[in-house]
């Protein structure tokens, strides 16, 4: 007997016991090769954290040289014996033109890391999307009783799939974290810190005090912070890249 196009004596019999369908090897793979994670891992190590950081550092430096206690500090003793500190005090003060080179090449790279920041979030939003989606197909998968042996170890092999991606948008999220949180340093640094420290420069080459509002006071504080705030991110800046390969649910189920 000719059976009828759509009926279930036209499927598969390895798909259909009891009125449930069997869960077949290719569940999910679909899903799985979709997933670029290669892309993601190529926008985070090509995230310009770092250069920005060396910059900000940079503005930094410049500044504490005005600082006579602060510049003999990073010359260190070995500087002060070989009189690299007097070499340096001899020479024509170049601090704004340091800043400003600084601030400029800062600039750029914070503008380059938010444009970044958003791919990145897209691509990180596409996985959590695909991440959901294989969830689902495998819930779906674990309702049909009647799954063999092979299927079962498949549905083991996707969880690990899924565990990966997991891992994956965990380590993006401190990723983006890390990055925001330098830019907002960057935006201090430039709106803040830089003014106020030509200010006070300004008011000191005048010989006059600035007002009696604290601003010499609080030049120094936000200092103190902004340093403090980098050497925190030099911490978090070393961030092994995600592991992305599941590894095998079993010797007999490759990874798709």
């Amino acid at each position: 007997m000719t059976s009828r196009p759509g009926s279930d004596s036209s499927r598969d019999p390895r798909e259909v016991a009891d009125g449930r369908s069997f869960v077949v090897d290719g569940l999910g793979a679909a899903l799985v090769a979709q997933a670029d994670l290669d892309a993601i891992t190529a926008l985070i190590q090509g995230l310009p954290t770092s250069a920005l950081l060396h910059q900000l550092d940079a503005v930094v430096a410049a500044l504490d040289n005005t600082d006579p206690v602060r510049a003999r500090r990073r010359v260190g003793w070995l500087g002060r014996l070989t009189g690299r500190d007097l070499v340096a005090r001899a020479q024509a003060d170049p601090v704004e033109q340091r800043v400003r080179v600084a601030l400029s090449l800062a600039q750029a790279l914070a503008v380059e890391l938010a444009a970044q920041l958003v791919k990145l979030q897209a691509a990180a939003g596409d996985l959590q999307r695909q991440l959901g989606l294989l969830d689902a197909t495998v819930s779906d998968a674990r309702a049909c009783e009647s799954a063999d042996d092979r299927s079962l170890r498949r549905l083991v092999h996707l969880d690990l799939v899924a565990t990966s991606w997991t891992a994956t948008l965990a380590h993006v999220a401190m990723v983006r974290d890390h990055a925001r949180r330098l830019i907002d340093r960057h935006e201090q640094v430039r709106d803040m810190l830089v003014p106020l420290w030509r200010q006070h420069a300004a008011a000191s080459a005048a010989g006059t005090q600035l007002r009696a509002d604290a601003r010499p006071d609080r030049f120094t504080q936000l200092q103190r912070e902004l340093r403090i705030g980098l050497a925190s991110l030099h911490e978090s800046a070393e961030v092994r890249p995600p592991q992305h390969t599941a590894p095998n649910a079993s010797p007999k189920e490759p990874l798709p």
